[in-house]
């Protein structure tokens, strides 16, 4: 069983909604759920970002679960009141929760996670100069907010050339 704060689903499917360019197409995408040495972990693939958010768990099981983004919307509130997260050997689950004084519960369908929804690793990050942000934002202005040819709505960066590119194409 994992219990999850309701408003870390809030913030989570709030950064989601930021990663998506335009209206969102297809069925939901799944969102990994981890706990592991003291940390919940959420993780979720976003067209071509992924989206990782952590804090502290309120739990120290170690388990991972695979749900649709779609139960993040069923149990978000505005407070950290925990839901538990709790799955059968059928992947059948059940979401619970008190609000307000009140018992509540969503069943959901775990998905059967496999080697692409492995949380990959953080990369290591060091200080950049004022002048990498300056460029990655004109280059983030520049570059096309929708995907009308191909590669035209992303920012190239090269790292070892200090190179930060962009363009909508004109």
């Amino acid at each position: 069983m994992i219990a999850i704060p309701r408003d870390v689903a809030r913030t989570f499917r709030a950064l989601a909604k930021k990663c998506l360019a335009g209206r969102p197409r297809g069925p939901a995408p799944p969102v990994v759920v981890r706990v592991r040495a003291g940390v919940l972990t959420l993780w979720s693939r976003i067209e071509s970002v992924g989206l990782r958010y952590s804090v502290a768990a309120l739990a120290a099981e170690n388990e991972t679960l695979l749900v649709a983004m779609d139960l993040l919307a069923a149990i978000e509130g505005a407070r950290s009141e925990p839901v538990s997260l709790a799955v059968d050997a059928k992947l059948l689950g059940t979401a619970s929760w008190a609000e307000g004084g009140e018992a509540k519960s969503h069943s959901f369908k775990a998905i059967l996670p496999g080697k692409q929804h492995a949380v990959p690793t953080l990369p290591e990050l060091v200080p950049m100069p004022d002048a990498f942000r300056t460029a990655l934002h004109e280059c983030g202005r520049t570059a096309a907010r929708e995907a009308n040819r191909f590669i035209l709505n992303h920012v190239q960066i090269r790292g070892a050339s200090g190179h930060v590119i962009g363009t909508d194409s004109k």
